[in-house]
């Protein structure tokens, strides 16, 4: 085959996942490949083309225009298995151009992340992606408590070093940097994500930075820094995309995202729709379905949907059904089967009346409960990750001196109190 329409991430764009002492160490042509090494050599020399040219990248191109399912994409190659939905069968929706291997291959968009840096302490994050949490391994270290399971063991060292969580050692060099400004002109997209980038000073070192008022902003963000100034700054850019992060309401939204609260977020989320009423700026709303926000997160797709009809913004609702890593704790598949039932029930009502704002991602949702209701995981294994899931929940409350009862759903209490 010499030519084909897929794909595109492959093709057209760079995934800036993870850096060490300011160089590259993960990069992937997309955020949904989640490998724990790196794919392929990058040293101090190595700028964006030439990973972008890499043979790594030259040979997953190859076996896409092959047929070939490359190892790297089984993030995607498994959700579809499981739900009929992943980001690939997605972008492919949209994407209609046509790759020959003969092309010389350009970057053309950059997902950047920029540092650890987080204002919140979100309970399915670790403190590699937000230094805030530092503070919770702190307090579970003073007092003799383990780690939270999903968390390295070397956020110990880090949280020492930065008892109060505000410092990044986890952010690009300088060098790359002034390489993305440079190269800003001819790029058509980029992607912040963190942290929340919003505060972190590589950020805004990029952004003040880019000239090119035609390249489309994507920045994903947890939506607590709606102000003016990050609303001023991006009213250069024609094309404007925000990727909320949010995964729940009212307490179940608190008890995750601690310690922000749901009523400020509407307010900020407000505040950003009216200062871009146009059909310009898109507004999707990102949750990963996990074991506490399961029987609430029906409720944050009616508020999306409601709010969708408020305003000329593009709004849709997305859903990672899976958490990471893989086998996550979070994961609702440990669930008992009641619980999966019953939500799938809500979201089967939800079917009958969401319009496109949702509809991809409530399929998904439902296809992903239905497909665990019908393989369900054995009970020894169910009772070990539950048993995981009730010491991360102690942990946390303990150090932040909440309790569960305050905040999740009755039928997810008892469960915990089971355990």
């Amino acid at each position: 085959m010499n030519d084909s329409t897929f794909c595109p991430f492959p093709f057209e764009s760079l995934a800036l996942k993870s850096w060490r002492n300011g160089q590259i160490h993960k990069v992937y042509p997309c955020c949904n490949m989640k490998h724990d090494h790196p794919i392929t050599e990058v040293n101090k020399e190595t700028d964006l083309q030439k990973v972008f040219d890499s043979q790594t990248f030259q040979n997953l191109r190859k076996d896409l225009m092959n047929g070939k399912k490359n190892s790297l994409c089984n993030y995607c190659w498994n959700l579809e298995q499981q739900t009929g939905q992943s980001p690939r069968t997605i972008v492919c929706e949209s994407n209609n151009t046509t790759y020959k291997k003969t092309k010389k291959l350009k970057i053309k968009k950059l997902d950047i992340l920029t540092d650890e840096a987080c204002n919140l302490r979100c309970r399915m994050c670790t403190p590699t992606s937000s230094n805030s949490l530092r503070i919770d391994v702190n307090n579970l270290i003073s007092n003799d408590k383990p780690l939270v399971s999903n968390w390295p063991k070397h956020a110990v060292s880090y949280a020492k070093l930065d008892p109060k969580g505000t410092s990044a050692f986890f952010n690009m060099g300088q060098k790359y940097i002034d390489e993305i400004v440079q190269i800003s002109d001819t790029l058509e997209e980029i992607k912040f994500t963190g942290g929340e980038p919003t505060i972190s000073s590589t950020f805004w070192q990029i952004i003040d930075n880019i000239q090119n008022p035609n390249i489309k902003i994507h920045l994903t963000t947890n939506g607590t820094k709606f102000n003016q100034r990050l609303l001023k700054t991006l009213d250069k850019f024609t094309n404007k995309h925000f990727t909320i992060s949010v995964d729940g309401t009212d307490s179940t939204y608190e008890y995750i995202r601690h310690p922000f609260l749901w009523s400020k977020l509407t307010e900020n989320i407000n505040r950003l729709i009216s200062h871009n009423q146009n059909h310009n700026t898109e507004i999707h709303f990102c949750s990963v379905l996990t074991s506490y926000n399961i029987l609430n997160i029906h409720y944050l797709v009616t508020y999306i949907e409601k709010l969708s009809t408020t305003c000329s913004n593009n709004i849709k609702w997305k859903c990672i059904p899976n958490p990471h890593p893989k086998d996550s704790v979070f994961d609702v598949k440990y669930l008992p089967t009641h619980i999966l039932k019953k939500t799938l029930n809500y979201f089967e009502i939800l079917e009958q009346d969401c319009t496109k704002t949702s509809i991809h991602a409530v399929r998904k949702i439902k296809n992903y409960l239905q497909f665990n209701i019908e393989n369900p995981i054995d009970i020894d294994t169910k009772t070990k990750k539950l048993t995981m899931l009730k010491q991360d929940i102690d942990l946390l409350d303990f150090s932040r001196k909440q309790s569960y009862k305050d905040f999740l759903h009755d039928d997810l209490i008892d469960i915990i109190e089971d355990i």
